[in-house]
């Protein structure tokens, strides 16, 4: 029982975890293009 509850607190943490590193990741690679943008001109 409380076995399965750890797992189940770690399977979302990790949900949380990968969310919010895709969408750093996301907004990190919207700033390069920005940058790379802004450069060109």
């Amino acid at each position: 029982m409380l076995k399965t509850e750890t797992q189940h607190m770690n399977r979302r943490n990790l949900d949380q975890s990968m969310a919010t590193l895709v969408s750093y990741v996301a907004t990190f690679a919207s700033i390069q293009e920005g940058t790379q943008t802004s450069c060109a001109r």
